[in-house]
């Protein structure tokens, strides 16, 4: 498996290709994906899921090919999966975001996501918020 710093959140990959960040916002994100980023085959899903264009499907679809995709077939995937029953039952989360922190804390990594609240709850987690740098 690849090593990666930082795990990017479907929310974070939205403002940043969306052009929704502040510019020193836009400079992290593009500094993290340039040295080797990574995000959830949850990532994929939620972001590809979304109803869009076929010219902002081509371009989200780009994006992912440039990062590293932490698949549910990963040698890493026993350890998430315990991490993840382990927050889902002492924390009130989403399954999405269980699996996303979860993978972030086996990978020893940070998350970066536009939705740091979600995730405040979790002391193990290192979490990055793009909209605040």
């Amino acid at each position: 498996m690849e090593e990666i710093g930082h795990l990017l959140d479907s929310n974070a990959v939205i403002d940043f290709l969306g052009g929704r960040l502040q510019d020193s916002g836009t400079r992290f994100v593009s500094d993290v994906v340039n040295i080797g980023a990574g995000a959830s085959v949850i990532t994929k899903l939620e972001v590809l899921g979304y109803p869009s264009t076929s010219e902002d499907e081509e371009l989200l679809r780009d994006f992912f090919q440039e990062i590293y995709l932490v698949g549910i077939t990963d040698e890493i995937t026993d350890e998430i999966t315990e991490i993840c029953i382990g927050l889902r039952k002492r924390l009130k989360i989403k399954l999405p975001d269980a699996i996303i922190a979860s993978t972030a804390i086996a990978l020893n990594c940070k998350l970066v996501t536009s939705n740091d609240e979600d995730f405040k709850q979790i002391p193990e987690l290192q979490v990055i918020n793009p909209r605040r740098i």
